[in-house]
């Protein structure tokens, strides 16, 4: 894992790539702490590099990196997992006598033989790359199927630069710094910025699945000289996995199990130390078994401990290590730790994030990163396999709420007239408690609940903070004949997988120079979850259902079926604590911003901290972090 960078002028404007480029690699020394180099194409190109040796950590594997004929010069940030096969399948194309077995030597040889599009139809892998052609004179970025890896992009008239961290972008003296209030208010509701946005009106995110041509010939022109579009198209891949779906429920166990343990297999290639993360829950704990299965020694898996114990899931995740025979480390977290990190969270993002289990991430990566210098994921399994609660009940709260939707002013009376204690004591009584912090998700639907119109309204309820959207940045779930959980799924792994969860491990985990691998991401992995019926997914009583009967074949049914307490820290006695007089500090200043869509925000602020209400506490923690990261970039 690497960081890569780039910076190009208009023969118009007098810069010093040198001297640019060297101040700003160091911005990713945690990207790549092995090596940095840059290459000078020209008097207005220039390429930059910063080195996480994994495969090849001979010099033999540096970066920038040439072509055999030149003609071509790669930064690239990822990995091939399946690159070694690639240069046998393609060995007569290729014709080339290897210095290296280096995975980034592999894909630069394969576009200049075979082409950027049937390489990348070939290649298996996360990655975000940028090549110049000298012979066309052309710039090509590439990011891979799912946003695994970051791509940001500064472009004007007259510069044009990209890079893995924003941080070295908006470090360049004289570029446009205008922040993009649609993009904040995106962040607010969200608790992250979706792409192709950034915080800045002027950086932009590639998108996932994209390519981007820059050429130069236009751009010397002044002539509009980028071109964008995407190489794999996740709608069209699901349309054509569903046309051939699987309606037997054994025969999708065997292939999906077979498939998902290929992708593990190929995710341990490395000449670094290897482990995994284990939180006890089904995604951690399949990935871990399948692990161990492809290993013949005992593999080093990593979890948290928390203080709190109802966040708390270190005793699943200790036996879970224990069943598979793993060598288990555990990190114990106070809440002093949680508050300590949270000092510096927001410089490891270099843009507002406001998902709170950045936390908890980040302190395990930092303790993962002293034994192994890659390690395996769950995530991604939850957007595949119907794994979020709101996938669960939305159907269910969908129509208790059609049933009162006449008489919806006396249902209203009545339901908030309830104190929660009141619901959460009848719930338990009926035995209906299925997912954590029970009292917050009760308080969460009261609020969701009130004036929706449709279901979709009801979903981006459940998924935002506040109600509030200004029609010119309105999301929907598409026009699309598939069932309603199934639309939701799609949008959460076009946004929410991409621009949170992949955002948060990547960014959490570079920070300490560790390397994530997710198996669940692989394209043969992803095709064929889509192939598989979505009654094989949830049914009545059991999200990801088809996971847990694989997991039956390793794990027993105590660690398998109970109810899924998710990846998080009590924010709620936080904000109520250490962080409320922080909490009313930032409001302040982010209120003196003046941002166009403030006070159409139709919360009561003053209320917000402790509120024992989900929506309020993550908008509590994002005006937080939205506020130091303002301070911190001098906007204040």
């Amino acid at each position: 894992m690497c960081g890569i960078s780039g910076i190009t002028t208009s023969k118009h404007r007098k810069v010093d790539l040198d001297k640019i480029i060297l101040k700003n690699l160091s911005l990713q020394d945690h990207r790549g702490p092995d090596e940095k180099n840059y290459l000078k194409i020209n008097e207005n190109l220039v390429f930059g590099h910063n080195r996480l040796s994994i495969q090849d950590l001979s010099k033999n594997g540096s970066q920038p990196m040439y072509s055999k004929t030149k003609n071509l010069l790669i930064t690239f940030n990822g990995e091939i997992y399946n690159h070694l096969e690639l240069r046998n399948k393609f060995k007569n194309e290729l014709n080339h006598n290897w210095k290296s077995t280096c995975d980034t030597e592999t894909l630069i040889n394969l576009i200049e033989s075979i082409g950027l599009k049937n390489t990348l139809e070939n290649i298996d892998g996360m990655f975000a790359f940028a090549y110049f052609d000298y012979k066309n004179n052309k710039i090509f970025l590439v990011r891979d199927i799912f946003g695994e890896k970051p791509l940001y992009f500064y472009r004007s008239d007259d510069l044009f630069a990209f890079a893995s961290d924003i941080k070295f972008l908006s470090k360049i003296d004289n570029i446009d710094k205008n922040l993009n209030h649609n993009a904040i208010f995106n962040y607010l509701k969200y608790s992250y910025i979706s792409s192709p946005n950034s915080i800045y009106k002027k950086i932009f995110k590639l998108e996932p699945g994209t390519i981007l041509e820059i050429d130069f010939k236009k751009f010397d022109q002044k002539l509009d000289y980028t071109k964008k579009y995407q190489w794999y198209n996740l709608h069209d891949k699901i349309k054509n996995s569903k046309k051939n779906l699987i309606n037997n429920f054994n025969e999708a166990k065997i292939t999906l199990e077979d498939k998902i343990s290929k992708s593990v297999s190929k995710q341990m290639i490395s000449d670094v130390p290897i482990g995994s993360f284990l939180s006890g829950g089904i995604d951690s704990s399949l990935i871990t078994a399948l692990m161990q299965k492809n290993s013949n020694k005992k593999i080093d898996t990593f979890s948290i401990k928390f203080q709190n114990k109802e966040f708390d899931e270190s005793d699943y995740a200790r036996k879970v290590a224990d069943k598979l025979g793993t060598n288990h480390n555990e990190l114990f977290v106070s809440e002093k730790d949680i508050l300590n990190t949270i000092d510096n969270i927001d410089q490891t993002f270099g843009e507002p994030f406001g998902d709170s289990s950045q936390i908890p991430m980040y302190l395990l990566s930092h303790f993962t990163k002293k034994k192994v210098t890659v390690s395996l994921s769950g995530d991604g399994a939850d957007e595949l396999f119907c794994g979020y609660n709101r996938y669960k009940y939305i159907n269910t709260v969908w129509r208790i709420y059609k049933i009162f939707k006449m008489n919806k002013k006396i249902f209203y009376k009545i339901f908030n007239g309830i104190p929660n204690r009141v619901l959460v004591k009848l719930i338990n009584f009926f035995k209906l408690k299925s997912i954590a912090q029970l009292d917050d998700k009760i308080s969460k639907f009261k609020s969701i609940t009130k004036n929706i119109e449709n279901q979709e309204d009801l979903f981006f309820r459940l998924i935002s903070n506040f109600d509030y959207t200004p029609p010119e940045i309105e999301e929907t779930l598409g026009d699309f004949d598939y069932e309603f959980r199934e639309k939701m799924m799609i949008f959460d792994t076009i946004s929410y997988l991409s621009d949170d969860i992949l955002c948060k491990v990547d960014r959490t985990a570079m920070s300490s120079s560790l390397e994530t691998r997710i198996p669940f991401l692989d394209k043969e992995v992803f095709e064929y979850a889509w192939q598989i019926p979505i009654k094989y997914k949830i049914n009545s009583k059991e999200q990801k259902y088809i996971l847990k009967k694989i997991l039956e074949n390793y794990l027993p049914n105590e660690l398998i079926y109970r109810p899924k307490m998710g990846f998080s820290i009590d924010m709620n006695n936080i904000l109520k604590g250490e962080l409320k007089e922080i909490y009313f500090d930032s409001l302040n200043l982010v209120k003196k911003q003046n941002f166009n869509f403030f006070e159409n925000i139709n919360l009561n602020f003053s209320d917000i901290p402790g509120a024992n209400d989900a929506r309020g506490n993550n908008f509590s923690w994002n005006i937080i972090i939205l506020a130091k990261w303002l301070r911190n970039n001098k906007y204040n």
